[in-house]
């Protein structure tokens, strides 16, 4: 009876071991953009700390199998900035959804491999003293790989750490990634993120040519079921 009962305690326990944990995280990133940029045969405009956030959306998630097990995660943006100031008016809206799998290094813990394809969608307008100077769309997908490894602080506290690289000529020339932050657990559901991110991007075409770095602090809630 008593080896029943705990065989029976070992399989539940597996059971929760198993089962899939999801996290959704609406966050703010207060992004800035610096580099540059042109449309059509407009002239190579620099962009950076005189850009206004106009609007901004954005969401992560993420759905493994148990504590240390496979994932898969999604994060989404959308991100509309203006400088209306001088000569050289720009309108940049951009984008970005990016699917990839999270697959646990195994030799340490906390340590994962990531991968997956990140599509990006990019809108620039160029007004030269109120004449329009060029405009153009494009939009594209790129592969990534990367790693993500979290590290226990203490108590409440750890630490992660992300990057990733992609593009490699597929959709965008070169991108890539990273983000280093600290998470606070509020609970058994709830956990708040505070970190900073950067996300490059080299992408050119006939229309278009975009060589930036999105960059800034990010801070987010995750609700975790």
């Amino acid at each position: 009876m008593l080896a029943a009962m705990l065989l029976a305690a070992a399989q539940q326990g597996k059971a929760g071991e198993d089962s899939w944990r999801f996290s959704v995280e609406p966050y703010l990133w207060l992004a800035r953009i610096d580099g540059h940029a042109s449309a059509e045969d407009s002239p190579t405009a620099d962009v950076g700390s005189s850009l206004e956030l106009d609007s901004a959306f954005f969401l992560a998630v993420e759905a493994r199998r148990g504590e240390q097990g496979f994932g898969v995660l999604a994060d989404g943006l959308h991100l509309r900035v203006s400088d209306d100031d001088g000569a050289l008016h720009t309108r940049i809206g951009a984008g970005m959804v990016e699917a990839g799998v999270v697959w646990p290094a195994g030799f340490a813990k906390g340590l994962d491999f990531l991968g997956g394809l990140r599509f990006v969608d990019l809108d620039l307008d160029l007004d030269l003293a109120g004449v329009r100077a060029g405009s153009g769309s494009a939009d594209w997908v790129d592969p990534w790989i990367g790693a993500r490894e979290t590290f226990r602080i203490g108590g409440a506290w750890s630490a992660i750490v992300r990057g990733d690289v992609g593009g490699f000529g597929v959709g965008s020339e070169f991108s890539w990634q990273g983000m280093a932050g600290v998470r606070a657990e509020c609970g058994s559901h709830l956990s708040f993120d505070l970190g900073y991110r950067a996300l490059g991007i080299d992408y050119e075409d006939k229309d278009i040519a975009f060589d930036a770095i999105v960059h800034g602090p990010v801070v987010g809630l995750a609700v975790r079921f």
